[in-house]
């Protein structure tokens, strides 16, 4: 028994100098061979497994300038190698300086001047100039005034905010009541009356309009914005609509 436990005490420094290193060693082995080198020290995770046995300590060698990738050598009869990425070079960058930051690409845009309900009606002087960032919202800022004004909010609006197409409602060639100009050719001569719309559209729908202060209710066709035209070979008809009645005429 007492040579069985002699043994067995004599062999247990022989199997903890086989082991090889272990990952702790092995980081520390390369943290230090990186100390002396003057290196920034090493963000790397130990390796988890122990490196084969080595009769001398591995030789360190950098594979990058910066210390990134290292090789564990170890000499002699068995010899081996290990690389190793010690993230030396990946530490944080210093920020930069907010002087030298990179500028934002802008687009000019209108924003509101003042904070307007839903239903306002845009006005030239309800308009300010501004930019947006190139890539916020594209495709629905408006640029040009002559896209907004004279349209109606859909929902209301503060002042400064950046006018998107979705705020407003449908551009419209006629909307109910706007005052319109009336065209009607017969026998080669063209009238022309100012009148009232009485519906809205865009050009090419038919809408019913009233000729001058008092005149009668025609239907006349949208041409373009704030122009009607009423057909000379329209036959008059009784016309129902939202349960009032009418006369117009109609070519059908």
């Amino acid at each position: 028994m007492r040579r069985l436990a002699l043994l067995i005490a004599l062999a247990l420094p022989l199997a903890a100098e086989a082991r090889g290193l272990s990952g702790p060693e092995t980081a520390a082995l390369i943290a230090d061979a990186m100390r002396q080198a003057g290196a920034p020290l090493p963000d790397m995770a130990p390796p988890l497994r122990a490196l084969p046995d080595c009769e001398t300590a591995p030789v360190v060698t950098a594979l990058t300038p910066d210390w990134g990738r290292v090789a564990l050598d170890c000499p002699g009869p068995q010899a081996w190698q290990r690389v190793f990425r010690t993230r030396s070079g990946a530490a944080a960058p210093v920020p930069r300086d907010p002087a030298e930051a990179r500028p934002v690409a802008t687009l000019p845009a209108l924003a509101l001047a003042r904070p307007l309900p839903r239903g306002a009606r845009i006005a030239a002087e309800d308009l300010s100039p501004t930019t947006r960032p190139a890539a916020a919202d594209a495709g629905q800022a408006l640029a040009d005034p002559g896209h907004a004004i004279g349209r109606r909010l859909r929902q209301n609006l503060r002042a400064g905010q950046i006018l998107l197409e979705r705020h407003l409602e449908p551009a419209l060639d006629v909307e109910p009541g706007d005052a319109v100009t009336i065209a009607l050719a017969t026998a080669g001569i063209e009238i022309i009356v100012t009148g009232t719309a009485l519906g809205g559209g865009v050009a090419g729908d038919r809408i019913p309009v009233r000729p001058g202060p008092a005149g009668r209710e025609v239907e006349a066709l949208i041409t373009g914005r704030g122009v009607v035209r009423v057909r000379p070979n329209m036959r008059r008809r009784t016309a129902v609509r939202q349960g009032i009645r009418r006369h117009s005429w109609s070519t059908q």
